[in-house]
């Protein structure tokens, strides 16, 4: 009996298909320098932020003509730093540190973190400097050694950038187990429980000024919500009735102004990094929760956000939480990240051409920290989308330990 005889199988076709994918994709990789060039050249500029370290942390401007530290209220000392920004530059360390797996990074961010430990107040916040040179009577170290605590106990800054220190101690804490920076995150925490203001929303400041009927600042208290919902340990309402003060306080067009009354009205122009760190906040408490509550608020933003020239991912990033709220945690396939790395390479070689001979961002011959948070968050956000991911020969077998994809 013959066989019964069937279509051949051509197999050798997939195997053809196969071998050609694994012969062309190193090649791909070696014929496009770009991800190297951004891995090096943010591994350049980060070297030498971290020779500028003071006591693991930074001021917020250096000029490099005179060697001037700047902090938010003008000059500093030569030991001094400031804490957000110190806690910014932090946070990227920390980042480029789960991507890349680099032990530089990892030493500038727990640095970093140990700054804020040391710095912070009795109270568990930070003022807007810190001289390691002077008294330090008023830190929480002094006040837990049993030193007597000098005018300056409750000084506890809660400005916009106050949520960054708060988010860096958490993170740390988190990841290496140390018991002082838990602690420390944890002396945080409470004090944001203990200034949460009635409605929810946080001061810009804190003690507040005698008579300040407009304690309510909504740029803190998005920040801090953000902040709050990359704690760990911590009871969520915090993060939540934050979110329902940035509720209360939406403005009839849709966006946030700075300030807002005792009875919640806002004050002034609407501004536009309030709102910005608002719809974030919003979608952070929508990811985390799934509460449907939170998307309305991001729909009748979309009109303020539009006006923003600056916000046009976040515009596509609430328009697609809105399309598809179920999908809020769903990672970005590859394809969508090789349409985000390939529509900002042309930014990412501009990144690389900013930096000067010695390897540092600077305008106008001064570093500020907010300057390379900004440009260093870009090239870790690009690499982050870049498929297949440099190698990092720092690391411990050439890849991240982490390797997160958001």
């Amino acid at each position: 009996m013959q066989p019964r005889r069937t279509r051949p199988r051509r197999w050798w076709s997939g195997l053809a298909a196969g071998c050609v994918l694994l012969l062309t994709a190193p090649l791909r990789a070696a014929v496009d320098p770009l991800p190297e060039q951004v891995a090096e050249a943010l591994r350049g500029v980060t070297a030498w932020v971290l020779q500028q370290a003071t006591e693991g942390g930074w001021p917020a401007t250096l000029r490099l003509s005179d060697g001037q530290r700047g902090g938010p209220d003008g000059p500093l000392g030569p030991r001094a730093v400031a804490p957000a920004g110190t806690a910014a530059v932090g946070l990227v360390l920390l980042e480029a540190w789960e991507l890349a797996g680099e032990e530089p990074y990892r030493t500038g961010a727990l640095g970093a973190a140990r700054c804020l430990a040391a710095a912070q107040t009795a109270a568990g916040g930070w003022l807007p400097t810190h001289d390691f040179g002077a008294d330090l009577i008023y830190t929480r170290r002094a006040y837990l050694a049993g030193e007597p605590a000098g005018q300056r106990l409750d000084g506890a800054w809660l400005a916009s950038g106050g949520s960054a220190p708060v988010a860096l101690l958490c993170q740390t804490a988190t990841a290496t187990g140390d018991a002082d920076l838990q602690a420390a995150a944890a002396a945080a925490v409470r004090c944001l429980a203990a200034t949460q203001l009635g409605h929810g929303g946080w001061p810009a400041r804190w003690p507040l000024a005698a008579g300040d009927r407009q304690p309510a600042d909504a740029l803190a208290t998005a920040n801090l919500v953000a902040a709050l919902l990359t704690c760990g340990q911590v009871d969520p309402s915090l993060a939540e009735r934050g979110g329902d003060f940035l509720l209360l306080a939406q403005r009839a067009d849709g966006g946030w102004s700075r300030r807002s009354g005792a009875t919640l009205e806002a004050t002034g122009e609407p501004d536009a990094a309030a709102t910005r760190a608002a719809c974030q906040a919003l979608l952070a408490l929508h990811a985390v929760g799934g509460s449907e509550r939170w998307l309305e608020p991001l729909r009748a933003a979309l009109p303020a956000l539009q006006l923003d020239p600056t916000a046009a991912e976040l515009l596509d990033v609430v328009r697609r939480r809105l399309r598809q709220p179920a999908h809020a945690n769903r990672p970005p396939t590859r394809e969508e990240r090789a349409q985000r790395t390939a529509a900002r390479a042309p930014r990412m070689r501009e990144l690389l051409a900013q930096v000067d001979d010695e390897g540092r961002w600077l305008r106008d011959g001064v570093w500020s920290a907010a300057d390379y948070v900004a440009r260093a968050g870009e090239l870790l956000q690009w690499l982050r989308d870049y498929e297949p991911l440099p190698d990092f020969p720092g690391s411990a077998d050439g890849r991240p330990p982490q390797h997160r994809r958001n």
